[in-house]
């Protein structure tokens, strides 16, 4: 079995995935603006040509092509809602926004207060997707007027961004040049980006820096206790290489310190 191999991420070829990523959402955007039909026509469009990509094509590092299918769906979802503004219920905007934002709040303290990344598999991974699809479906019915079309396209890169600085710094250990890593975590954790408002999504975005910042740190202090651990803990032959010379040392200088001491005692 060939072992996975760690992505180096000093070498810029490890970031050629955000750099597609980004591309291809900057195409789909100018296609959407510029094709001679409503948008939501060509949204569904777009999200048929990914849909086969990600069937045609091996991603690499990481799966960029479920981010840029889950920024199409939203705003398959915001240009269907944007038509609910005169005949939707208009309080359950209010309602889906709490939703999503409780949501999004949960999710990511309830994973911060575990220290491990969300559950994927199983009964227990399966009940996230459960609320997920819950809160999916209540927006279906909640009218959307604030937002245009251009702040949309926005908080698709906003979420990209995010998503993309997620898995380079709170998920690095997990990059392997292997297998590309799943994004549906990211998924899960930052939807609310492309649901709600850009003013609450901004908001978001606030909470969520701070929290990768705490993150950040909270990693780099869990590392620095674990190397000063293991120093403690090694034998003294393995301190350095050539630990059989440090024995010597330490030998040496236990002889001369007794000698020393028996000199004083005379």
């Amino acid at each position: 079995m060939v072992e996975a191999k760690q992505v180096d991420l000093k070498l810029a070829i490890a970031y050629i995935p955000v750099c597609m990523a980004f591309f291809q959402l900057s195409i789909i955007n100018i296609y959407v603006f510029f094709a001679p039909t409503i948008p939501l026509h060509s949204w569904c469009l777009v999200a048929m040509v990914l849909w086969c990509m990600k069937r045609g094509r091996k991603e690499e590092i990481f799966e960029y092509n479920s981010l840029l299918q889950a920024v199409v769906f939203s705003s398959m979802m915001s240009n269907y809602r944007f038509g609910l503004k005169d005949g939707g219920a208009d309080r359950m905007e209010g309602v889906v926004s709490v939703l999503w934002v409780a949501w999004f709040l949960g999710i990511n303290l309830y994973s911060t207060s575990r220290a491990q990344p969300l559950d994927m598999g199983g009964v227990s991974g399966a009940l996230p997707w459960l609320g997920y699809c819950l809160i999916l479906n209540a927006s279906f019915f909640a009218p959307m007027s604030e937002d245009t079309g251009k702040i949309d396209n926005l908080k698709g890169f906003l979420f990209l961004i995010v998503s993309v600085v997620w898995v380079y710094v709170q998920n690095a250990h997990r990059l392997s040049n292997k297998r590309a890593l799943n994004t549906d975590e990211c998924i899960l954790r930052f939807t609310a980006l492309l649901m709600t408002t850009i003013s609450v999504s901004c908001a978001l975005l606030l909470f969520l820096s701070l929290l990768i910042a705490y993150l950040k740190q909270r990693n780099v202090a869990s590392n620095s206790m674990t190397d000063k651990a293991s120093k403690d803990d090694a034998p003294l032959g393995d301190v350095e290489e050539g630990g059989t010379g440090n024995v010597h040392d330490i030998f040496r200088a236990a002889m001369a310190e007794r000698k020393a001491m028996m000199n004083f005692d005379v």
